[in-house]
Parts: C-alpha cells; structure tokens; sequence
C-alpha cells in the first residue's frame, strides 16, 4: 500500500474532489452515503427520525462518488482504490460498500484483501445469477467480503436482487427502507445498498460485543446467524441480529490457542516455534476441523498445518508443539499466524502476530 498524506480529514475525505468534505451533496447522486449510514447509526429512542443497527457508532465517511457530465453518478477506480487503502491506514475494522460494476479490477482485489477487514459488498440489482455474471466488488470471491442480497418484507429475495449460491453471502431487509437523507429528511428506498448497511450494523453489534473478534469470526458469526429462507445465497438465510450475537453469549465449544514458544520479531532463516492447544468446553466429545495459517502482509492467506480432523474428549485439551522456517528472501513486515477451529456450531481463532524484519 502506498502511503497516503491527507490532511484536515477531520470529517473524513472527498476522494472524488479530493477534499476535506465529503458531504453527500450532488443530488444525482440521490443521498446514497447518508441514506446507508442513516441505516447503519441513526441514534435511535430521541423521538427523531429512524433508529439505525447501531445507537452509538462511530462512522467515517469517505466519498468515492461524483456527478459526470450533469446527469450521471459514477465513480472511479483509484478513488475507490485509494479509499480502501485510507480505511485500512486508519485502521477500520468494517466498511459498507453500496455500489459494484461488472469490470474486474485485479488493483481493487488486491487493495480489499490487504485491507484485513469485514469488506461488505452490495451484491446488485440487477435480478442477475452473479455465479454466472459476476459484479463486483462483491464477487471477487475474498475471505474478508461478505456479499448482500436484499430481501423483501416476506423474506422473499426482492425481484431486483443479484443472488448466487456461490458467490452471495446472505439477504438483508432491502425493500421500502427508510432511513436518512441531506437536508434532515427521510426516504423509502429499495437496493442491496440499502441491504448491505444492515450487516455493517451487525457487525459493529459484534464489535461492541467483543472487540476482540478477528474477520473470520465476524463473518461467521454473521452468516451462521442468518434465518434459513430458501433463499438463492449460500446461506440460504437472511441476517438476524440475535441470533449472531447469541454466539457471544457463551464460550465456542472448542476454543484454540496459538502460544509462541519463543521470540516474535525473527528474521530469514529463523525457526518459529508455537504451540496450539484445542480445548473442548462441553461435557462431550467433539470432532472438529483445525488448521493454521498465516496472513501475509498483503492479506493473502497460506495454510501452515492442515486442516485436519481431530477428536477433543469432553472438558478436554488436546496440543502439539510446531516448527515453521522463516523462508530465504521473504519480505519485511508483519505476518499474523492464526489458530482456527470449528465444528458445525462453533468457530474460533487466535491470531498472533510475527514480525520479520531485515
């Protein structure tokens, strides 16, 4: 990622003007930024306007939108690009991406795995299958995107929604919406993009739940909580709040740890030692998948151990100690190694982070 040097982005930032204001003021553009955000954190129980997911959020609004030629709403690739590497720099743990196009971008790919944060996409409306006709960037197929169909009042997919059981997540409420716009006014609008804010919500519920909670378990804590509706997306379901908080209300039922058998900051040719211990908290046996990978600096992912199969006897431990080589000629920086497990009802990692340096 290219460092960025923004300044007076107290209010957040304009990457289509590039400026200090990203107010939501083209009406071609028709309020789309603050109609989702309205969604995602409109201060709810002040006898105003509409309650929002989340009572006490905090929201960065970056804007990649501008008018082109009086009458069209577009946006380009590198403001999308560079507002994906300015949430990351800032350090946000989840954004909402209400838009999508049918051209493949390898550089907006890259910029949203590097990101290592909950990435949730639009999934589009055009009533299109997108396992055939992929629009992205909700297609683009990365651990860290969850991709949004709408669905209407009747848990039905709304008959503008994008759907695939492949390449979209979940549904969420995306008909008749009505949520904020400029000017102190409300609307009813219809769209994944009005959809997708929904999931952000919930999954800032599960931040305030436990800040310690890494992407994966956000994300399956999200989709494993969805209602089972038939619908055309991998789950079948659309989001529900309580039941993906309802997974932190209690240990998972087998929980993993990474313990570092030694130093963290290594360099090439270094031996990582670490051990990972499976520890079942239910009074009963439990079989489970395990692995551990590591996180490249680039966000990609590269399995270390596994995924294997293993038993942990009820109110058990099972651990093993491992070996890993710093390889010749990798790059600098931070890797994070990740201990994760899960069973048909339970998810859990540990991540811990290493740093190679030169």
């Amino acid at each position: 990622m290219t460092a960025m040097v923004i300044i007076d982005d107290v209010n957040g930032w304009d990457f289509a003007w590039d400026d200090n204001d990203p107010s939501d003021t083209d009406a071609i553009c028709g309020g789309h930024g603050t109609h989702t955000s309205g969604t995602i954190g409109a201060v709810g129980d002040n006898g105003i306007g509409v309650t929002g997911i989340n009572w006490d959020v905090r929201i960065m609004p970056l804007k990649i939108f501008r008018k082109y030629l009086l009458i069209f709403c577009s946006a380009s690739s590198s403001d999308i690009i560079s507002a994906i590497e300015y949430a990351s720099m800032m350090g946000v743990r989840v954004s909402n991406n209400s838009y999508g196009s049918t051209s493949y971008s390898q550089a907006e790919y890259d910029a949203i795995q590097a990101s290592r944060s909950v990435f949730v996409a639009a999934a589009g409306n055009d009533g299109a299958n997108t396992d055939v006709s992929p629009q992205y960037p909700s297609a683009y197929g990365l651990d860290n995107i969850i991709s949004v169909a709408a669905a209407d009042d009747d848990d039905l997919l709304a008959s503008f929604s994008n759907y695939g059981t492949a390449s979209v997540d979940l549904a969420a409420p995306g008909v008749g919406i009505l949520s904020t716009l400029p000017g102190d006014t409300y609307d009813l609008y219809d769209g994944t993009s009005m959809a997708s804010p929904h999931v952000v919500g919930v999954a800032g519920l599960l931040l305030s739940q436990d800040p310690s909670l890494t992407v994966n378990e956000m994300k399956w804590r999200i989709l494993n909580g969805a209602d089972p509706k038939g619908l055309p997306v991998l789950t079948e379901g659309r989001l529900n709040a309580d039941n993906s908080l309802g997974f932190g209300l209690a240990l998972p039922d087998v929980t993993v740890i990474l313990t570092p058998l030694g130093p963290t900051t290594v360099s090439q040719g270094d031996t990582i030692n670490y051990n990972i211990a499976l520890t079942n908290n239910t009074a009963f046996s439990e079989t489970v998948e395990a692995r551990v990978f590591v996180q490249l600096p680039d966000g990609s992912i590269v399995d270390l151990e596994g995924p294997g199969t293993f038993t942990v006897p009820g109110g058990g431990t099972i651990d093993q100690d491992f070996s890993k080589v710093v390889p010749a000629g990798v790059d600098t920086g931070v890797y994070t190694l990740f201990g994760q497990v899960q069973s048909a009802d339970s998810f859990d990692e540990d991540p811990v982070d290493y740093e190679v340096a030169p």
